[in-house]
């Protein structure tokens, strides 16, 4: 179902951050992700279902280029993405629940971690050139780092399928390495912290650009590796073996060719749809979703072969934290069988839209999987996270 029709944007589902009766054009979101294309002549753009406004560029947002990359488009959380696994446990077999959540968060840091005791020295199988000026001095930082997992939106899930498979999830990104990555490139291009402005922009064969370009990389390799060691050692705990492993991440910039011309693709709070399954997630009290590709079809090319990274936001931080009480989503999950451990009011579940209805809004997928969340491990109070976008 695609709401509005430009000719250089596609937008997915509502634009429910207007009041009703007001013209879409009003919205924060359409003005954030116009600002982007307007900045560059032969863009295109998209605004996936789970829409809301970002740091300079909507999360949910996907721009593509015809020669530039933007930094504010992939934003400060480089890397920030999902590794989903799914075991031939059953949810029997991870007995007693306390016990093993204890385990887990004996090496597995939520929030601000300064160290990791995960780390092995896996760094250094990146290959990371550490001379890349906006990289030098980043390395110990990066290594003590690796495999935490933030705070805000960031967690690891233990969910089961309808066959009652039981799936280890986690999201998070690149930590204070792709933040400071983002940060240094921003104090060299002069822009501020602030939400609104036109987008920071590098172009094609420019110092900077190619400097930008491997550092991003870098980071994108660094998250997946994190990600990866996480859920193996909590495989490890459950004495379980991968069967599926399904690997995506979003705020990124992408080299791809769109109608033989070659464009960059940047994607913040949006998932590549090429042509294998992703996962995305749901908010804690809701369902998650492996999803795949329909391809060939008009809301494919209008997604810039695109699909949400999540559920979406339906209010902010500090209203979630004024308007939700904690103790009425406990008894709610507490009656969906859910085990909380950590997280807020921000991240209740009606301070998001439901996963089912924004999959709903995309015909250019399809839901494989359903996942229904049996653990939810998130940083706790006092753990917020600066690394975030």
């Amino acid at each position: 179902m695609i709401r509005v029709q430009e000719a250089n944007l596609t937008v997915f589902g509502p634009m429910d951050d207007i009041e009703d009766g007001n013209f879409y054009k009003n919205s924060p979101v359409y003005q954030q992700i116009r600002a982007c294309l307007d900045a560059v002549d032969g863009s295109f753009g998209a605004l996936m279902a789970d829409k809301h406004k970002g740091y300079r560029m909507p999360i949910g947002g996907v721009v593509a280029y015809p020669r530039h990359i933007s930094p504010t488009g992939v934003g400060y959380d480089i890397g920030c993405g999902n590794y989903a696994v799914r075991t031939s446990l059953r949810p029997r077999d991870l007995g007693d629940i306390d016990n093993l959540v204890t385990k887990i968060r004996e090496k597995i840091v939520f929030g601000i971690g300064t160290t990791s005791p995960l780390h092995k020295g896996e760094i250094e199988i990146l290959g990371i050139d550490w001379k890349n000026p906006l990289m030098k001095d980043l390395k110990q930082l990066a290594a003590s780092q690796l495999g935490t997992i933030g705070g805000g939106n960031h967690y690891v899930d233990i969910m089961n399928d309808k066959d009652q498979n039981v799936w280890v999830a986690c999201h998070f990104g690149s930590r204070g390495f792709g933040h400071k990555i983002a940060r240094k490139t921003m104090e060299i291009l002069g822009f501020k912290d602030t939400m609104d402005g036109p987008p920071a922009l590098l172009e094609e064969n420019t110092p900077l650009f190619d400097d930008y370009l491997e550092a991003m990389c870098f980071a994108g390799m660094y998250a997946t590796l994190g990600r990866k060691m996480v859920v193996e050692y909590i495989l490890d705990i459950l004495g379980a073996k991968p069967v599926e492993m399904i690997s995506n991440h979003h705020n990124f910039a992408w080299s791809e060719i769109i109608q033989g011309e070659h464009y960059w693709v940047i994607r913040k709070g949006a998932t590549p749809l090429w042509d294998k399954p992703i996962f995305i997630g749901g908010s804690m009290g809701d369902i998650s979703a492996i999803v795949e590709p329909i391809p060939g079809t008009t809301e494919m090319y209008a997604s810039l072969n695109s699909a949400p990274h999540g559920a979406g936001r339906t209010m902010s931080r500090s209203q979630a934290k004024k308007l939700i009480n904690m103790q009425d989503v406990n008894v709610y999950l507490e009656k969906m069988g859910v085990h909380l451990y950590g997280g807020g009011a921000d991240e209740a579940p009606n301070a998001y839209r439901g996963l089912s209805t924004v999959l709903g809004y995309h015909e250019n997928l399809r839901i494989r999987t359903r996942l229904w969340p049996i653990v939810v491990m998130m940083a706790g109070k006092g753990e917020e996270d600066p690394y975030k976008d």
